[in-house]
């Protein structure tokens, strides 16, 4: 039968499911496979090994068809591969350090309904929503090193990242190329671009005007300008939301720059000429809640626990970006850090202050870093002298009302 007779009727989804599962036992695995439906996952063996499918399957949709049936191999090829990570010995030369985002990372948390960070992967903050993590590069796929197969080698995160950056380095020649626009791509076409980020050193040898500016659209595909270049920051911001958005995979919105060979969020996108800059940010933020509040109102709803995840909206005024959510009078409530906040009052009155504003007549809004990127909790809910203290003395943000005339 062919393949595509096979996928006939039923969720894309799961007929790709099953077509995987079928590629598993044409290919020999030996082991029973089940599907996971909710999870759009299967777990491989009696172990509980997972193959988790939403990404593998969002990249086969971009094949053409004719070559869709004989890529299903890729698919399946890290359950085979993983034999590989099963002795440190044969793991250790393959080590690789990966840059990921810290979104997805609590997203798989989320996912198996903890959002502790003690049971994400193990990593190491690089800088803004960025992560490092260890994973073993295979033939045909990469298998990521989680607390379980640690205590398997008996080794530490701390002990193995230093190797992983000794054979990164190995295989890491300075490979951007300059575009038109006078920012650069890496070029590195393995897989592990954003990996060099943790090479400050490539950076520098760029010889760019300004301490470097990077982001790191995608795993593959990282852009880098010169922290002075306006014309070039200007272009490679335009740059990116192109490629962000054609991206199957997407890593990062947000710019980072590079002072004493750290990254940190480039501060300098606030300035008014940069706004193209200062837009990633936003779309950052836009990105990273967006993907966490539906999974911790999961999270909440299973747990039976009344708590309002407060959504992170925006507004855009005369091209530019800002961002605000809302707190509810008697409403228990997890929200976004925004600029700005509308509060809803038991009587249906509604005030919209700046989020600084409030916090200077109502106390601060303690963070929870359970969550990335963090939640805040509102502390208690004003009286009516400092609600009215809030109307009197703070005025309504311009780009506010400019927004809703």
């Amino acid at each position: 039968m062919a393949l595509f007779d096979f996928l006939k009727g039923g969720r894309p989804q799961d007929r790709f499911a099953e077509a995987v599962m079928a590629r598993l036992k044409a290919a020999g695995w030996p082991h029973e496979v089940t599907y996971d439906r909710s999870a759009f996952s299967l777990t491989t063996r009696a172990e509980g090994d997972v193959l988790h499918l939403d990404k593998v399957y969002r990249d086969w949709l971009t094949y053409p068809r004719r070559e869709q049936a004989a890529q299903l191999d890729r698919v399946i090829a890290p359950v085979f591969e993983a034999r590989i990570v099963e002795s440190f010995e044969d793991a250790a030369p393959r080590l690789l350090p990966i840059v990921r985002s810290l979104t997805d990372l609590q997203a798989v948390a989320l996912d198996a309904d903890n959002p502790s960070t003690e049971v994400w992967q193990p990593y190491q903050r690089l800088a803004g929503p960025l992560a490092a993590v260890l994973a073993v590069d295979l033939p045909n796929s990469i298998s990521f090193v989680q607390h379980g197969l640690l205590r398997d080698w008996g080794r530490t995160f701390e002990e193995l990242l230093p190797r992983a950056m000794d054979n990164l380095v190995a295989i890491s020649p300075v490979r951007f190329e300059a575009t038109d626009g006078g920012f650069h791509v890496s070029t590195y076409e393995d897989g592990y671009d954003s990996s060099r980020l943790l090479m400050p050193e490539l950076f520098l040898a760029l010889g760019l005007k300004g301490a470097p500016v990077a982001v790191a659209v995608t795993r593959d595909h990282v852009v880098v300008a010169g922290g002075e270049d306006v014309r070039a920051l200007q272009a490679m911001a335009a740059h990116v939301v192109r490629a962000f958005n054609a991206a199957t995979r997407p890593l990062a919105w947000l710019p980072l720059i590079l002072r004493d060979r750290k990254w940190e969020a480039f501060e300098g996108a606030l300035t008014p000429e940069l706004g193209a800059i200062r837009d990633l940010f936003i779309r950052q933020s836009i990105w990273d809640y967006g993907l966490q509040t539906p999974r911790l109102e999961t999270l909440f709803a299973e747990q039976e626990r009344d708590v309002f995840v407060a959504p992170f909206e925006f507004v855009v005024v005369d091209r530019d970006a800002f961002t605000w959510t809302s707190w509810t009078q008697d409403v228990p409530a997890l929200l976004p850090k925004a600029q700005g906040l509308a509060m809803t009052l038991t009587d249906g009155q509604d005030v919209f202050r700046l989020w600084s504003d409030i916090e200077a007549v109502c106390g601060p809004f303690a963070e929870d870093a359970t969550f990335h990127p963090p939640r805040y909790r509102p502390p208690a809910w004003p009286d009516g002298d400092a609600v009215e203290r809030l109307r009197r003395d703070f005025p309504t943000p311009e780009w506010w009302l400019a927004a809703t005339a």
